[in-house]
């Protein structure tokens, strides 16, 4: 114990000295202006210059500061997160509607029947119903391109793809009127169908006169082929 009290530097048999709070809160202070230092010169960074992850240091940082932090890198990150998420969708819509009615239909009944998948409505899932929306307008594209049209088979698939859920039955009219942009100058859902009869839902033709397009179907089907397949 003597020994202990004459060389403080030294530890005892009780285990390492405490240090002490003053030290501590130095330190802390010291590893916050670094940290602001960094942050302030654009990305974390060490005393080197190379790219580091947060340390534990980094928890002293405010709500504030984190918050500037993180969306500065979510900003940097959200170019390549977009080309991404455009080319993930340009070869959705390319696969799905490349893949025939029947086996879109085919694939569509297995969904509706996998009691594991949740159903997706506009009212009660309104962020993957917007997701849902632009993955049926894409493949709807895509099949104008072809110069052909979709089923709502290659929708759910395309929207299940997308958001992992399906949609509901009756939901699919809803789904189709709201691939329509008045920009494009023509109804893109006059090419999307039924199976069985080839032709749009019964409700199409209503909706399509509220619009203010009054022309045969097969009219309607030939303004979008040559509307989105005009640089084929």
């Amino acid at each position: 114990g003597l020994r202990a009290a004459a060389n403080p530097g030294r530890t005892s048999d009780a285990g390492p000295r405490a240090r002490s709070p003053a030290v501590d809160s130095i330190r802390h202070r010291i590893e916050k202006i670094k940290w602001l230092v960094r942050d302030q010169a654009g990305s974390p960074k060490g005393l080197a210059g190379e790219c580091r992850t947060p340390t534990r240091h980094d928890r002293h940082m405010n709500r504030e500061e984190r918050i500037v932090w993180a969306r500065r890198k979510a900003a940097e990150k959200a170019p390549e997160r977009a080309r991404k998420q455009a080319e993930e969708e340009a070869e959705r819509s390319a696969r799905i509607a490349s893949m025939g009615h029947a086996h879109a239909n085919q694939a569509s009944y297995e969904l509706a029947v996998d009691k594991s998948i949740p159903w997706m409505r506009p009212v009660s899932t309104p962020h993957e119903w917007s997701i849902a929306v632009e993955a049926a307008r894409a493949v709807s594209i895509e099949a104008a391109r072809l110069r052909q049209t979709i089923t709502y088979g290659e929708l759910r698939v395309a929207t299940y793809e997308a958001t992992g859920m399906k949609v509901g039955h009756n939901q699919f009219a809803e789904l189709a009127m709201s691939v329509n942009r008045p920009s494009d100058g023509c109804l893109l859902s006059s090419i999307i169908v039924t199976v069985d009869s080839g032709e749009p839902g019964a409700g199409f033709l209503p909706f399509a006169r509220r619009q203010g397009f009054d022309q045969p179907v097969a009219t309607m089907q030939r303004h979008v082929f040559e509307h989105f397949g005009s640089d084929e």
